[in-house]
């Protein structure tokens, strides 16, 4: 369930005294994770989902949302303090996976926090309904080059669940 690896998420942020500022939501899915957000404090939350099903979705529960591709983003250099990227890489080839890790960095602010969370179990990721691949650790932290990560974990929904969940400090 997408609420509670987003509050997650949040407690991590909060434990890295990350309160508030730009926050992107790139692969926002339905937008209860972007809500989540918002209830919890952080006011410039904005949304961006390549579905179309998605963004209808995220309108019916109040959350504007817009049309992207992860790949490349309409966004300018440097504009998100936080930039959420939960269970969407699985969902590119490697290539374009890696293209949008380039895209991440680029739109976030030196000192920002990218958050990034993939299926920990390769079996059942690649299981899951339109996933293209498994990243482990070790593909995010190339993905991710030179970043250093600040928190490290795994959210689990019930056994055999589990996310492996990465926040990188961007000290580009």
């Amino acid at each position: 369930m997408a609420n509670s690896r987003y509050l997650y998420l949040i407690n991590q942020l909060h434990d890295l005294n990350i309160y508030d500022g730009v926050v992107i939501d790139c692969g926002c899915g339905e937008g209860n994770g972007s809500n989540l957000l918002l209830e919890n404090g952080f006011k410039n939350v904005y949304s961006f989902d390549i579905s179309e099903e998605a963004i209808i979705a995220c309108k019916k529960i109040g959350i504007e949302t817009k049309k992207a591709d992860i790949t490349k983003m309409p966004l300018r250099d440097d504009i998100a303090d936080i930039f959420i990227c939960s269970e969407t890489l699985e969902h590119l080839t490697r290539q374009n996976s890696r293209l949008a890790a380039a895209e991440i960095k680029r739109v976030c602010k030196r000192d920002g926090c990218i958050c990034v969370t993939v299926p920990e179990n390769k079996e059942m990721c690649l299981k899951g309904k339109g996933h293209k691949q498994y990243l482990s650790k070790q593909d995010l932290l190339d993905h991710f080059f030179p970043l250093e990560i600040a928190f490290e974990g795994i959210f689990c929904k019930k056994p055999g669940k589990c996310n492996l969940v990465l926040i990188f400090i961007n000290d580009k």
